[in-house]
């Protein structure tokens, strides 16, 4: 996907850097460096293969599954209720409230060109512009405590007869002859596991813009103002990873999705630039994205509006 992207791309490139060479164009590139909106990573619940549990899971009687986490299984044995022999089994549940994390600055490249259209004696002149902006980022963080909810649900093994302390053997599935009831949620038992949650998010944005600038020329100083729409190209990847531990056992899990969207926006931006002679200048751009809809996977979202400043050299053709 990202090879097709990069593809795309620097077709573009080509054909902005070959308008250029007609006269009466300007060609621009620079760095930049863009901020962006907070990530939000989605709530979801820590679970092992088949359920809602981080230790195990159940849908029936005969379709569970208790990994074995130390203490998991009632280590005074066997108890005599109701003509029949029951041991309690505990489940824990981990639950990520979801949280947010900023990007930081964001740096990144900016390709402009600009045809003059019309001109006034006293130094004003409107143009036309066109830009392509890139920028990449990477994020990594970890659920603080306070965003992990751990509740333990307890149910119990069901036989006619006592089968002695050494069984279950722990893990021990559905059809094993053990019957389980449903657990229920128990707020004094205590959890038998520990559990973390580290989240990541990658993210290439590639900006399309095309725009009507206002400058003024006095001397070899020059201020413009733009403004316009754009269209923004998004490679949006997150992923989430579990680790589950309890004394003598655990295990490590992940899940990932991500998405490529495009997405409209508008920018205004405004800048500065000094100009050596005919065809050189340098200059300073602020600039304001607004991109109306947020990137999207099943993990996390994002708000891409933003503020950005690039350093720019210009040549006039």
């Amino acid at each position: 996907m990202k090879s097709r992207l990069t593809t795309a791309v620097l077709s573009v490139c080509v054909l902005v850097s070959t308008a250029a060479m007609a006269d009466g164009w300007k060609l621009s590139l620079g760095a930049s460096c863009r901020s962006f909106g907070e990530i939000d990573f989605e709530p979801l619940a820590l679970s092992s293969s088949g359920g809602a549990y981080v230790n195990g899971y159940w849908a029936a009687d005969d379709d569970y599954l208790v990994l074995g986490s130390d203490g998991q299984i009632d280590p005074t044995g066997w108890s005599p209720i109701l003509g029949e022999w029951r041991r309690t089994v505990s489940f824990d549940q981990v639950v990520y409230d979801g949280g947010s994390d900023g990007w930081g600055g964001t740096p990144g490249a900016l390709l402009a060109l600009s045809k003059q259209l019309k001109a006034t004696e006293s130094g004003w002149t409107l143009n036309a512009k066109v830009s392509l902006g890139w920028f990449s980022a990477d994020l990594s963080t970890v659920a603080q405590a306070s965003e992990l909810t751990s509740s333990t649900f307890v149910g119990f093994f069901r036989l006619p007869v006592d089968p002695g302390a050494g069984i279950p053997v722990a893990p021990v599935a559905g059809g094993s002859g053990l019957g389980l009831n449903q657990p229920v949620y128990d707020s004094g038992a205590p959890a038998t596991t520990t559990a973390a949650l580290a989240m990541a998010a990658e993210m290439d944005l590639y900006v399309l813009s095309l725009g009507v600038q206002v400058s003024r020329q006095m001397g070899p100083l020059a201020l413009s103002l733009e403004a316009g729409p754009s269209l923004n190209l998004v490679d949006f990847d997150t992923s989430v990873s579990q680790t589950v531990g309890w004394a003598g056992g655990g295990y490590a899990s992940s899940d990932h999705d991500d998405a490529l969207d495009v997405l409209f926006g508008a920018y205004a931006a405004g800048g500065v630039s000094w100009q050596f002679n005919e065809r050189y200048q340098i200059g300073v751009e602020a600039r304001w994205d607004e991109v109306f809809e947020d990137a999207e996977t099943d993990l996390a979202e994002m708000d891409l509006s933003g503020f950005s400043i690039s350093a720019l050299f210009g040549v006039s053709f």
